[in-house]
């Protein structure tokens, strides 16, 4: 095959620029997103139960769902919580799972169960989480002067948010702080009692105007005919005022004489603010194939368009992933390229011929862009974790090169002359001699990657597209080397012919030099070596204990989440106006950032949280680092002085890396208590006491959401005096729904939109007044009496929420990760209750021992690789015993570094693991060899022989390896922070190594030889 690709240049030329043409043509066809487009395995049920309590909600709807969706497959855990008037259960399936079938069975299994839930509770919606779910971008529309915010909200909603959803690869608009309408129907109860009308007969009269009676089957003369009732149906507020009550002779009392009917906004629960001025927000959603840039530029387009259209509003972007792409792209893209440069650079410094960076300049990028048709045929993007295989792989595609190169040299050299036919001859026989070696170190390091994929978790599909792209890149390498290595040494040395002595460059001679007397004085000490190389492994152990142990590594970012709770009885204004005093006491003390803050319950669709009206959820982003960092000191001395009750946290902003890691946002340590009926909360007195306990054992345990208690106010009905009375509950009930919350009746559709309407009355403020002024009917409506003859005020205490998950309801209490410092004895507690532990710090040991397992099971996997290529038992073992060592650099240049010991530092060192034996395999293969051809020659000299054989090739491989990923040690972006610890953890391991495969494994060859 050699023979006939040196003898058909111009053929090969051919084949080798439609290649280049195919991937030219799959990279411009990929996709771009930040992150690789994965579909979360959990969904999301939201609940709305209006005027529904917790523990309603819990026991009525909740746990029905719970203990029938459990029971899907694939599903590994559910989970609950029940506010007021609404509630979530969470449903986390096993990694892997056909999400949109999940999706389907879910909501089959809930329309199946809709008979047992309670008639007024609406369907629940199901939510499907991707990495898609975060917005593109997030726009903000403030109004520049006084505006009727209903008829904005309407420009917002109807036309606004239509117009960017006509943009071509925006999939969704999501929003909130959009004012609904409704039409308010406020009943005067002393008109009501002027005319003798009774509030039951006012409800009734206007849900029939829209009452829905029907089509009725008629024959007329042997025909058949389709025939409906004509009713007044609702178009406008003026036909609500119009509706007849009562028809007493000629005095005709329609709704306009006992109420007064206006157009006002429904109850807020909810507003949100953009640098505390009350602002619509839009959160613009890509589809997963469109491309990024022109969906980007669109959508910039549109908005400037809006600003010429409606100068009365301010459109403000806060939040754009699209720059944040775009530099993470650039920044990973230009780690490749400066990663050639240097590798350029060192085969300067070891040559002093032009033509092998040359053939080496050939090889990198036609490696790179044949690559790109793997990535079209596994369906793989252009994001930061694809890009961050290609950044890892561009020293790693040099490596088959260099060898490559020097081999064919060394055949060359042996050649007296140097005729065409000695250069031919020396390129055949140079790849010929070489590829078993090639394709034996390609197979070890794509296979240890396999076992990455088994890793439990989202990591394995995250890193799938990065297994692919490093996997790809070898590929291409391995092929283009064979192929174009040969071809462009011989074409380039047809013209010029230099011994191998004139390409031996100062630099390198001096090194070899220097290797020489290394390399005797190794294997003259050999005690010495030992010894020091104990001591790196013993460090390297003893590193682990000093490494911070995380899931993922820390991400340099300017922005924050914070959210606030009251845990106070206080409304939406107060809660708005408390936030706005807390951050502008802040920004007076010089902290640049704008705010992006929901107050309450949010509109969002797509959001999964449940928040009540004393929830501040506020997204802050900052100029500087420092600014961050003194907004944190500042703000918690603040809040602590001014709301020693309240609770706040930071947390990571919402990216799509954040919200593909952490699935399940667990608490660093959390302990679940139950009672021993777990479907019954526990008392109140039995849970202060128990909190009670856990403070001894800890100070910082803090109360989850589950075991915050608050004062209710409970309605009881006096049953006797119901009884006494003659009357009907289900009229109390309306009664009060009337004069506390409004009672929705009927719609007015208007064909652009359909307003509810709801019926109140006038009433106080205070409860007690409340029930004291208005009356109930009685005897046959011609007596009254106050309600509060019949309903009794009550205080008590009870759980703000209720969670719960398979095993029934629980109550939580968290440590955070400053403030754990072991274990906790839960004997120590002397409970008789069903007590469980969750939480990061559970995941991350479980995360590393996974990992350690797949380095146990890569070098398992490497040994059967190099068994097969050495056909030995014995010889593997050289290269085996040399990886405590890799793995001990790795492990000291993390703590040098202050990196942690996670999941992505962990896998860098797995894939070191593959590069470092490459050396060792070259080595070994060489000696090998040398046996062969000089069986005469003592053990000693053949091995040091292959020594200086290899040196070159060994020092070049490395060297660009380590050096091809610097530059994403100084790259800033998440691309470049979620890489650093791999990177790291390669320099370190391959550094080690490469001492290792110089001097420890010809002194173990010598070893294993001698016995």
């Amino acid at each position: 095959m050699i023979k006939t690709i040196l003898e058909r240049p111009i053929a090969m030329l051919m084949i080798i620029i439609l290649f280049l043409s195919i991937g030219y043509v799959s990279c411009i066809s990929l996709s771009i997103s930040l992150l690789p487009d994965i579909d979360i395995p959990k969904l999301t049920v939201k609940i709305k139960y209006d005027y529904a309590s917790p523990i309603t909600i819990e026991n009525q709807v909740l746990r029905k769902l719970r203990e029938n969706l459990k029971h899907i497959d694939n599903v590994t855990k559910v989970e609950s919580e029940a506010y007021f008037e609404s509630g979530q259960l969470e449903l986390y399936f096993n990694h892997g799972t056909d999400m949109v079938y999940s999706f389907i069975e879910v909501n089959e299994r809930i329309d199946q169960l809709r008979n047992l839930l309670p008639e007024d509770v609406e369907r629940p919606v199901v939510i499907q989480s991707s990495t898609s779910d975060l917005p593109i971008m997030t726009l903000q529309v403030i109004p520049n002067t006084a505006i009727n915010y209903n008829h904005f909200s309407q420009l917002a909603k109807v036309i606004l948010k239509k117009r960017i959803e006509t943009v071509k690869g925006v999939s969704m608009v999501d929003f909130n702080g959009i004012d609904e309408k409704q039409i308010t129907v406020n009943i005067d109860r002393d008109l009501l009692d002027v005319h003798g009308i009774d509030i039951n007969i006012v409800l009734q009269k206007i849900k029939n105007v829209n009452l829905e009676l029907g089509y009725f089957f008629v024959k007329e003369n042997n025909l058949l005919f389709k025939a409906h009732v004509d009713q007044l149906d609702l178009y406008d507020i003026e036909g609500l005022r119009q509706i007849i009550i009562s028809n007493n002779g000629f005095n005709i009392i329609r709704l306009k004489d006992i109420a007064t009917i206006e157009e006002t906004s429904q109850k807020k629960e909810g507003l949100h603010l953009f640098n505390l001025e009350r602002s619509i927000v839009f959160n613009i959603h890509k589809q997963n194939n469109a491309r990024f840039n022109i969906v980007h530029d669109e959508i910039l387009a549109l908005i400037n368009q809006f600003r010429n259209d409606y100068p009365d509003l301010s459109f403000q972007i806060s939040k754009n992933q699209y720059p944040l792409i775009r530099s993470s792209i650039d920044n990973l893209v230009m780690s490749i390229l400066l990663g050639g440069i240097i590798s350029v650079t060192i085969l300067l410094l070891f040559n002093n011929n032009l033509f092998i960076p040359l053939i080496m300049g050939f090889c990198v990028p036609i490696s790179i862009i044949t690559s790109f048709t793997i990535f079209n045929i596994f369906h793989l993007s252009i994001n930061i974790i694809s890009l961050g295989g290609l950044a890892l792989g561009v020293g790693m595609i040099i490596d088959n090169a260099i060898i490559l190169i020097d081999n064919i040299t060394l055949k060359y050299n042996q050649f007296k002359s140097s005729s065409i036919n000695d250069l031919k001859e020396s390129c055949i026989k140079g790849t010929k001699e070489v590829i078993p070696a090639l394709i034996s170190s390609t197979l070890t390091t794509m296979c240890i990657y396999l076992p990455i994929i088994m890793i439990n978790g989202i990591v394995s599909e995250l890193f799938l597209e990065h297994c692919i792209a490093v996997g790809a890149t070898l590929f291409c390498s391995l092929i283009t080397s064979i192929i174009i290595v040969p071809l462009l040494y011989f074409t380039l040395w047809k013209y010029n012919k230099p011994s191998y002595k004139a390409i031996e460059s100062t630099v390198f001679n001096k090194i070899a030099s220097r290797y020489k007397v290394g390399h005797h004085l190794v294997t003259s000490y050999p005690k010495n070596l030992i010894a020091l190389t104990v001591l790196i492994t013993v460090l390297g152990v003893s590193s682990v204990y000093f490494l911070d142990k995380k899931i993922l590594p820390d991400l340099s970012k300017k922005d924050i989440n914070l959210i606030i709770k009251w845990n106070d009885k206080i409304d939406l204004p107060d809660s708005k106006i408390r936030y706005e005093k807390l951050i502008d006491s802040i920004k007076k003390e010089g902290i640049v950032f704008y705010s992006s803050t929901d107050i309450g319950v949010s509109q969002y669709k797509l959001d999964h949280g449940v928040k009540d009206l004393q929830t501040v959820n506020s997204y802050l982003n900052f100029n500087t680092f420092d600014g961050k960092g003194k907004f944190i000191q500042l703000f918690d001395a603040i809040f602590k002085e001014r709301f020693p009750n309240a609770s706040y946290k930071f947390t990571e902003s919402d990216d799509p890396l954040n919200q593909l890691i952490s699935i399940i946002k667990e608490d660093y340590y959390k302990l679940l208590f139950r009672n021993t009926n777990s479907q019954i909360p526990l008392k109140m007195e039995k849970l202060n006491t128990l909190k009670n306990k856990l403070l001894q054992l800890n100070p910082f345990f803090i109360a989850g959401n589950g075991s915050i208690a608050e004062t209710k106010i409970k309605l009881k009905i006096n049953e006797s005096k119901l009884n006494y009375y003659h009357l009907n509950l289900s009229d109390i009930k309306q009664q009060l729904e009337v004069i506390l919350n409004g009672i929705k009746t009927t719609k007015i559709n208007n064909y652009t939109e359909i307003i509810d309407v709801v019926v109140k009355e006038k009433s106080s403020t205070r409860l007690t007044n409340i029930l004291y002024n208005n009356y109930i009917a009685i005897d046959g409506k011609q007596h009254r009496i106050p309600l509060s003859e019949v309903v009794e005020v009550e205080k008590y205490e009870s759980y703000k929420n209720i969670k719960a998950d398979e095993l029934g309801i629980y109550h939580d209490f968290i440590l955070t990760e400053d403030h754990f410092h072991n274990d906790i004895d839960v004997e120590a507690l002397n409970t008789t209750m069903n007590v469980t532990k969750e939480g990061k710090f559970f995941q991350i040991n479980e995360q590393l021992n996974n990992v350690l397992f797949i380095a146990i099971l890569s070098i398992l996997v490497l040994y059967m690789i190099l068994s097969a290529h050495f056909e030995s038992i014995t010889q593997p073992l050289i290269i085996v015993v040399t990886l405590p060592i890799g793995i001990s650099g790795s492990l000291i240049l993390l703590l040098l570094f202050q990196q942690s010991l996670n999941i992505i530092s962990m896998i860098g060192i797995v894939v070191m693991l593959g590069i470092m034996v490459n050396d060792a395999i070259l080595k070994m293969d060489t000696v090998n060899r040398l046996k062969k051809e000089n069986s005469t020659l003592p053990l000693e000299q053949i091995v040091y022989q292959a020594s200086m054989v290899r040196l070159k090739p060994i020092l070049m491989t490395s060297l660009t390896t380590m050096l091809a990923v610097i530059p994403i040690l100084f790259s800033d972006s998440i691309g470049s922070d979620l890489q650093k610890p791999m990177a790291i953890s390669i320099i370190g391991g391959v550094g080690f190594g490469t001492l290792t495969a110089l001097f420890f494994v010809p002194l173990i060859i010598l070893f294993i030889n001698k016995k």
